[in-house]
């Protein structure tokens, strides 16, 4: 992989991916900020599959966001709890998905508010419920997103598979040239 094509996956991110996320949090659109978001961690777990794998499913999304979604503080959200949370956004609007059956975990509810540990979970208040701040959900993200491609950038090989499949998801969208 060459310097242009690190430079040129960098930039798709930060142009269709990243950039939208800072728009819509700028314009207090939290909604739309928690389905780019989540959305996002979709398009990196996709990116991170293994070679031989063609279509994801929701282990990926689930061990991606274990692996690189991270929070400052005590308390963190589980990959399950975020595949949830996706699946309730984007699927049901809502505040409830048959796939909370999955596992034991808590309901995501979304703050714009930020506390020093950026995750609020009070389990006398209810041990089912974790309040996130939306912009440490973004910041968490972006983070995770940078640590995954310096990841990938460490190995020729794994960069030239996101390359790869980067390219399969851009040609359907006008992007950054």
């Amino acid at each position: 992989m060459t310097e242009i094509s690190k430079e040129h996956i960098l930039k798709i991110v930060r142009s269709d991916i990243k950039d939208p996320i800072k728009i819509v949090l700028k314009n207090k659109s939290y909604r739309s900020a928690v389905i780019l978001i989540l959305t996002g961690i979709d398009t990196m777990a996709y990116l991170s599959m293994p070679a031989n794998k063609k279509t994801q499913d929701c282990h990926d999304f689930i061990e991606w966001a274990d692996r690189y979604i991270l929070f400052q503080g005590k308390e963190k959200l589980t990959g399950l709890e975020l595949y949830i949370a996706r699946c309730i956004i984007l699927h049901s609007y809502s505040d409830y998905s048959s796939i909370m059956s999955l596992g034991d975990c808590r309901k995501i509810e979304y703050t714009d508010q930020s506390n020093p540990d950026a995750i609020d979970y009070n389990p006398e208040e209810s041990d089912k419920t974790v309040k996130v701040s939306v912009h440490a959900l973004s910041d968490a993200f972006f983070n995770g997103t940078d640590r995954f491609f310096d990841y990938m950038f460490s190995d020729n090989e794994k960069a030239l598979l996101v390359e790869k499949r980067l390219n399969e998801l851009m040609l359907k969208f006008p992007t950054v040239e």
